[in-house]
């Protein structure tokens, strides 16, 4: 997760979120887990553009978990949808009660985290290997209180290995251990928090997969755990129990992970990234993977990364977001599904919605039946002068064509969301409907 001049990114296992200046959240990717939050996973499994999530605004984080995805409002509750390990499936945005004042959020594999205002932590979701820090394996559907934890002021996770900073510069970590992720040097599996091994005056921290990273307050970067696609950046495959200094690697000032690969941002902003880059997860044209970091010299300018499975979200500081790697639910947001190892814009993001409901005016009408296979009928007050358009997410007009009773034939339309935008002599309005089989 990021937080970059308003806007803020993050990524699931094949899906990303993207908070945009006004405060409204788009997600595209895969969605077989609802984990887009349009409330339409039965028959839209993939989206290869951003998409509105259904009713949240004022948000100011995301995260995503594996097939799931959570969003922090500015009144500090906390929203979740998809499947998040509890049980209780939505493909809608949902609150999770019990939480407020939160001021951070953090999502693992089946697990989630929130950070209070107070400096404790909380956790929900899947237990297997202690992934919610209270001592027991017991799995809850409720926010429970991270034990031994005070003072905390960043958490993270991605796999089933958590990680907290508290504002003495020390690292506290607790969850699944088997290479090493906690850093107390052991493989056992620990339930609640423990502090890692030789580390202080961190200022900042990041997780991949078993795999956990520190930022020095001398900008150096020191990792530890799984290793096996030389994510660490150590220069070997060996997975590490407690944490190494990254080597020949400084002056950095911002610290990211995908889920086997990684990303730093130098103090003089350039980019630099290591481990697998089996589909081009580093965006620099090759697939080619490295056991140390190495500069990606195409991509400038960037503020902020965030790593999926198989591709990464680079945020450049004109406020575009750009994407690399597999691409097969569409998780690269360029309107296709071809794999990129050079970086691909994500198209209209943060503009379709309000470019198409500019002057938008207020239409009495009812739209049916949605989500809809071949018809799609409209019932309108006024049915003089009344045009129809339908636009796909990139804003192409497919469809235009004045009012009819009889309906408008979307047979012909792939499976996906679109915009239909009404347009009479009193204004025009837009809104999103879904084309099924």
């Amino acid at each position: 997760m990021a937080n970059v001049n308003g806007q803020i990114i993050g990524t699931g296992y094949f899906n990303n979120l993207a908070i945009c200046q006004s405060g409204n959240l788009m997600t595209w990717g895969h969605n077989g887990g609802g984990e887009l939050g349009t409330g339409n996973s039965m028959t839209v499994q993939n989206s290869n553009v951003p998409v509105n999530v259904i009713s949240l605004t004022n948000l100011t984080a995301v995260a995503g978990g594996d097939y799931y995805a959570m969003a922090l409002k500015s009144d500090g509750t906390v929203w979740s949808w998809g499947e998040d390990g509890t049980n209780n499936y939505s493909d809608v945005p949902v609150q999770i009660a019990g939480l407020s004042n939160v001021i951070a959020i953090a999502g693992g594999s089946s697990h989630s985290l929130a950070l209070k205002s107070d400096g404790t932590v909380w956790a929900w979701g899947s237990n297997y290997q202690g992934y919610l820090g209270n001592g027991t394996t017991t799995p809850s559907s409720t926010p429970v209180q991270v034990n031994n934890l005070s003072s905390i002021t960043a958490i993270a996770t991605k796999g089933r290995n958590c990680i907290a900073l508290k504002n003495d510069g020390t690292i506290w970590a607790w969850g699944r251990n088997s290479y090493g992720a906690i850093g107390d040097g052991t493989t056992i599996d620990r339930y609640e928090p423990i502090q890692v091994s030789g580390l202080s005056g961190v200022k900042g921290i990041a997780t991949g997969i078993e795999t956990s990273f520190a930022l020095l307050s001398d900008s150096t970067v020191w990792a530890w755990g799984y290793n096996a696609e030389a994510e660490l950046g150590i220069g070997n495959t060996i997975d590490q129990l407690t944490p190494v200094q990254i080597p020949n690697f400084g002056s950095v000032k911002y610290i990211a992970s995908g889920w086997y690969h990684s990303a730093a941002i130098k103090a003089n902003g350039e980019l630099w990234m290591w481990g697998d880059n089996g589909f081009g997860y580093f965006g620099n044209g090759t697939t080619n993977p490295t056991l140390v970091p190495v500069e990606i010299p195409n991509l400038t300018g960037i503020l902020a990364f965030s790593g999926g499975r198989y591709h990464s979200v680079f945020h450049k500081n004109d406020g575009t977001i750009w994407t690399s790697g597999f691409n097969d639910e569409g998780q690269l947001g360029d309107g296709t599904y071809n794999q990129s190892p050079s970086p691909v814009q994500v198209i209209n993001l943060c503009q379709m919605t309000n470019n198409l409901n500019e002057n938008n005016t207020q239409l009495n009408f009812n739209l049916y039946p949605v989500p809809t296979s071949d018809k799609l009928f409209i019932e309108i007050e006024n049915k003089t002068n009344v045009s129809i358009e339908i636009i796909d997410g990139t804003g192409k007009v497919l469809i235009d064509e004045l009012y009819s009773q009889s309906g408008i034939d979307v047979n012909e339309l792939t499976q996906g969301l679109y915009f239909l935008k009404i347009t009479s002599d009193k204004g025009s309005q837009t809104v999103q409907f879904n084309k099924s089989y």
